[in-house]
């Protein structure tokens, strides 16, 4: 579906919004070299950045700052390495991919990432929240992915207490939420935790021949990414209880005695719910899921619902 430019735009602002009140570092090819002088919602002031690749993010992220990027389709590619060496080092940082084309989003899914679609505007704005949550408890960077948006649509910017609440100061020491963090840290660690400290030098990532690079990422598999799927439900869960909104790894909409599902991701989700409306009025018994999170792959959640 091809996208204009005032859609495309829309976005942008969304993001660069949200992220103005929580990040101390965002990134965007589109931002104004005059954005300065701002402070997020912890009296932060804001880094902005307007180049085109990662390596300013994964700086920032690096030295402990609370940072986000957004990526068009074609940047998003062109840094496939780079978000790959950012799973690696296990930045808790937020990748934004607006008006997003599937294929390209797809392609990220073996950098290492997790990775969330937003559906709507509103969703947009609470995916960045609930995307910095994972990437925070999981030291996993995170993809929040949008595409074609409806002009129409109203967004609620959450207040600061909302966002001190939920997210947590970016400097403050939180519990250690898993047993492999506990081997790393200790019982606490800083919740964004500084990788690149001159007051305490360390090497990270070193180049590793190919039997290391494989044992490494059959580590990573058991100490981290098995975490993931408990971790991402969390930061759901957590959000909809401070909200009273119900959003999971999936959403189903119709799916009582449906004897045919429509699988959907973004902004279809929409749409496809009114034909599901119009053919269950004719009778015909038509359910439709939505595909919210894409990495961890919510496979028994799938499996509960068509079953």
């Amino acid at each position: 579906m091809k996208k204009n430019k005032s859609e495309n735009k829309k976005q942008d602002n969304i993001i660069q919004k949200i992220e103005s009140i929580i990040s101390e570092g965002f990134q965007g090819a589109d931002i104004p070299l005059n954005s300065d002088k701002v402070t997020n919602a912890f009296g932060r002031p804001v880094l902005f950045s307007n180049s085109r690749d990662i390596a300013t993010s994964i700086g920032t992220s690096s030295t402990g700052l609370r940072t986000a990027i957004n990526l068009e389709d074609d940047e998003l590619v062109n840094n496939i390495k780079f978000l790959s060496y950012a799973a690696c080092q296990h930045l808790a940082m937020v990748i934004h991919n607006a008006n997003c084309s599937h294929p390209f989003y797809n392609m990220a899914s073996e950098t290492g990432c997790a990775q969330l679609f937003a559906s709507s505007s509103q969703e947009v704005i609470d995916f960045a929240l609930i995307s910095r949550r994972i990437a925070e408890l999981s030291l996993i960077p995170t993809i929040c992915a949008s595409d074609i948006l409806e002009n129409n649509d109203q967004v609620i910017i959450p207040e600061d207490d909302f966002i001190h609440n939920y997210l947590g100061n970016p400097d403050e020491m939180i519990e250690s939420p898993t047993a492999s963090q506990r081997m790393i840290f200790g019982n606490n660690r800083r919740r964004i935790p500084i990788w690149f400290n001159l007051n305490f030098p360390s090497a990270n990532g070193l180049k590793k021949d190919i039997e290391s690079e494989g044992l490494q990422i059959a580590a990573k598999q058991e100490y981290f990414y098995a975490h993931l799927a408990d971790l991402t439900n969390q930061a759901f869960n957590e959000f909809n209880e401070l909200t009273g909104k119900q959003y999971s790894l999936i959403g189903a909409y119709q799916l009582e005695n449906a004897e045919h599902v429509v699988l959907t991701q973004g902004s279809a989700f929409n749409k496809v719910k009114k034909v599901v409306d119009n053919l269950r009025s004719q009778g015909r018994k038509v359910g439709c899921v939505n595909l919210t999170v894409m990495r961890p792959f919510p496979e028994a959640e799938l499996l509960k619902l068509l079953n």
